[in-house]
């Protein structure tokens, strides 16, 4: 695989102001021309209810949320399909 990961961790706490500058750079393609070509993004927040509150964007949720996946929190086990000997992979949600 060529390129890199970008990861945002907690895009739920993002400004709206940067919420757009990052929104910019995915849909121009600017970060492939920079080389990276994967992002990982994280939160816990529940987006879908930030954005009815309008405090998230719609379109940036639509833009990062092309496989979505949940993980239970660490205290609940929500690692548990990477740990351990012959661990399924994430299934993510389509």
């Amino acid at each position: 695989m060529s390129g890199f990961f970008v990861i945002l961790d907690e895009i739920g706490d993002l400004s709206p102001a940067l919420q757009v500058k990052l929104l910019h750079v995915l849909e121009t393609r600017a970060g492939q021309a920079r080389g990276f070509s994967w992002i990982v993004a994280m939160t816990h927040h529940d987006l879908e209810r930030m954005i009815e509150e309008g405090r998230f964007r719609h379109d940036f949720y639509f833009r990062l949320n092309v496989i979505g996946s949940t993980i239970s929190p660490l205290r609940e086990g929500g690692l548990s399909p990477f740990a351990g000997d012959g661990a399924g992979p994430l299934q993510p949600e389509i």
